[in-house]
């Protein structure tokens, strides 16, 4: 799974801490550096989550048009998507629109696909026109499995989605 875009369970340190050093009696120090991959980042409330006293941020590229890829830990991930995309031969795609503005993703697969071909291609996204985009970007001229939802992609009933769940003794709806 590539996530080009960093997510909100992608965490680091800020600069600021829960208790401010000077009323927790430590010397100021600077946060300690790296990554934490949450599994669920808690943000009680709107507030960001917290780690042995630092304030934590996601690390997020927003979509906007002019955005910034040269903190870590973005070089060492697009490097690596673009290894990876080149030489894979199954490409799902899964949710993401490829917006117009996104020029960087776009050219990623042209470079990746440039010298390659894939022999599976799966799109899973509500929007049909993105199945186009992302056989264009891939050079891709076999079939292509197309799907609205993960649902669909892997005939699962719709109670495995379902956003409410019943009490044991509830009967089925």
């Amino acid at each position: 799974m590539l996530k080009l875009h960093g997510s909100i369970n992608w965490l680091r340190c800020s600069s600021l801490r829960v208790i401010p050093p000077e009323i927790e009696g430590r010397p100021q120090a600077p946060p300690p550096p790296g990554l934490v991959l949450e599994g669920h980042a808690n943000y009680w409330l709107g507030a960001p989550p917290t780690r042995n006293g630092w304030r934590m941020e996601s690390v997020v590229i927003p979509p906007q048009l002019y955005k910034q890829f040269d903190e870590h830990p973005f070089p060492l991930v697009w490097a690596e998507a673009l290894r990876t995309l080149s030489e894979c031969r199954s490409l799902i795609v899964v949710g993401y629109s490829f917006p117009p503005t996104d020029f960087r993703t776009k050219r990623l697969f042209l470079e990746a696909f440039s010298n390659h071909t894939l022999s599976q291609l799966v799109v899973v996204n509500p929007d049909t026109s993105v199945t186009g985009v992302v056989r264009r970007l891939t050079r891709y001229d076999g079939p292509v499995v197309s799907c609205d939802n993960l649902q669909s992609l892997y005939g699962l009933p719709s109670s495995w989605f379902a956003l409410t769940r019943r009490a044991p003794d509830d009967p089925p709806s």
